[in-house]
């Protein structure tokens, strides 16, 4: 009886023992299987807000897309609205063969000649002499049309340089606005890039063009006899200042590097001194009549705050527009400075345009906004042009 019991009792030990672990173990069950439809539900939520997400975004990249579609019409609409140097391009060398000018302009050209030849020494000397002239000078292709550039030891390097640069056409067209008819002045014409696709594109009447530098002088009445342009390019050899005198020119091997020097050099450099004078001066010699004037462009390598002073009687009448270069490295060696220039600019005239890619906000403003609007000058090492012209208002 006793042993019977005895066994009774562990058999219900052991029932009460599987009991209880399969209860703990219909718990870890319960447990898992709560865990993982947390797991499914928070996958089912995450894979919702992924929908949605998906759904903005998909409606994100359809406004984007529309946002650029009309973008890329409204930039083709302008492109086919605004004005291309490739235009021009086009056109130079067609203008270059033609050589159609009126009789009439014709007759004042050659009275436009005449005078300069009594007036400049230099232009008589050189225009008049073709094998003094063309020695150091090399003839080759630029966009279509013959010109002449100086020969130097490493010509084709300046041949390749020159080609490459081309004519500044989009300068041209940047200013046709306010450089149409009338007569111009080139001051700093170096060989002619600016003058004589202007004149061939008809632009002005008759320009006026100042090259100190004997090499780009030569070459400079050596490409108007070349495009049958004498007495429409009218070039003298002379620096532009304030004062008539003398002046010595630092030469660089580069055409468009030479420039004046206003203080005497650290050490030696290539020079020469040529005749200096006054616009004012200037024009007088030659018989502009400064109502005449309608188009100034000044490149003199940061002489141009003693170029303004010195045409004091043209500014005066406030008529012409002044396309003018700002490098302040060149203004500071000239011992000047962009506040300096820009304060004769504003006194001067009242609108300006910045003609560099650098500048921000609009493209007109009043000569005043001048120095905010070229404050990236002093940033770093830039440069710009400036169009400054007068209104009646």
């Amino acid at each position: 009886m006793s042993t019977d019991l005895n066994g009774l009792l562990s058999a219900v030990t052991r029932f009460r023992s599987k009991r209880a672990e399969r209860a703990r173990a219909l718990s870890r069950a319960q447990r898992e299987a709560s865990s993982a439809q947390r797991e499914v539900e928070q996958l089912r939520a995450r894979l919702a807000r992924q929908s949605a997400g998906a759904a903005e975004a998909r409606e994100a990249i359809l406004h984007l897309e529309a946002r650029l579609t009309a973008a890329t019409a409204r930039l083709d609409q302008r492109r086919r609205s605004s004005l291309t140097p490739d235009v021009l391009a086009d056109l130079l060398p067609l203008k270059a063969s033609s050589r159609f000018v009126l009789s009439e302009d014709r007759a004042a050209a050659g009275s436009r000649e005449a005078r300069l030849i009594g007036g400049s020494d230099a232009y008589r000397l050189t225009s008049g002499d073709e094998a003094t002239r063309q020695q150091g000078l090399e003839r080759l292709m630029i966009g279509g049309i013959p010109w002449w550039i100086p020969r130097e030891t490493e010509a084709s390097l300046r041949a390749e340089r020159a080609v490459a640069q081309g004519f500044p056409l989009r300068a041209i067209l940047q200013t046709r606005e306010l450089s149409i008819g009338g007569v111009m002045l080139d001051l700093g014409a170096n060989i002619g890039r600016t003058s004589i696709p202007r004149v061939l594109l008809g632009d002005v009447r008759a320009i006026y063009a100042a090259e100190p530098e004997p090499s780009n002088y030569a070459c400079l009445v050596q490409n108007v006899i070349e495009h049958g342009l004498r007495g429409f390019v009218l070039p003298d050899q002379v620096a532009i200042g304030d004062r008539r005198g003398e002046v010595i020119l630092r030469r660089s091997r580069y055409m468009g590097g030479h420039r004046v020097l206003h203080t005497a050099p650290r050490k030696a450099v290539p020079t020469v001194t040529v005749p200096l004078t006054t616009v004012d001066d200037w024009m007088a010699q030659m018989g502009v009549d400064p109502a005449a004037v309608s188009f100034v462009k000044v490149d003199t390598q940061g002489s141009e705050v003693t170029v303004l002073r010195g045409a004091g009687a043209l500014l005066a009448l406030r008529r012409s527009a002044w396309q003018i270069e700002i490098d302040p490295s060149l203004l500071t060696g000239a011992g000047y400075d962009v506040p300096t220039l820009l304060q004769l600019l504003q006194a001067h005239f009242t609108h300006a345009i910045d003609l560099g890619t650098a500048g921000r906000g609009p493209r007109v403003r009043p000569a005043s906004a001048l120095a905010e609007a070229l404050g990236y000058l002093g940033d770093r090492a830039a440069k710009t042009d400036v169009l400054v012209y007068n209104t009646g208002r």
